[in-house]
């Protein structure tokens, strides 16, 4: 006797078989972004307390100020991805992050030109949305250029 066998189900394409050279690059160019994203969060964590002892008149209190200056920054980058995000919606997400892409480049060298703490944390507030406004339209970098 021979026992039936239940009919062969064909099992569906794995996702990245069904991506275009297209979407591959977009994928590339997104996922490289995030990278240097993150790469500038770890060099600013890093670097973040020599920074502080260079601006600081009192050694002392350095450590603690870079703390706040990290949460500084965070509270930056939430306000931003809600502003911007909501902006982007509004307005269409290529201007906004061009924006956001200048507003980075003007408030970096801001930044290297702090001389105390508190035009440290100004220009660090400036450059925390453009952060945030990278996460939702990291795809959309992509598009930009071509």
């Amino acid at each position: 006797m021979t026992t039936p066998t239940a009919p062969r189900v064909p099992l569906p394409t794995p996702w990245w078989k069904t991506l275009t050279a297209d979407n591959w690059f977009i994928f590339s160019f997104a996922s490289l972004a995030w990278l240097f994203d993150c790469l500038d969060q770890q060099v600013f964590n890093l670097s973040r307390d020599a920074a502080m002892e260079t601006l600081m008149k009192n050694k002392a209190v350095a450590t603690e100020y870079g703390g706040y200056a990290t949460s500084i920054f965070l509270i930056g980058w939430s306000f931003g991805g809600l502003v911007f995000g909501a902006l982007g919606d509004r307005y269409g997400r290529a201007r906004i992050l061009s924006l956001t892409v200048l507003l980075y480049s003007v408030s970096t060298g801001l930044n290297a030109l702090s001389v105390g703490f508190a035009d440290f944390c100004v220009s660090l507030q400036i450059i925390a949305p453009r952060c945030a406004t990278r996460l939702p339209h990291s795809g959309l970098e992509v598009r930009v250029l071509l």
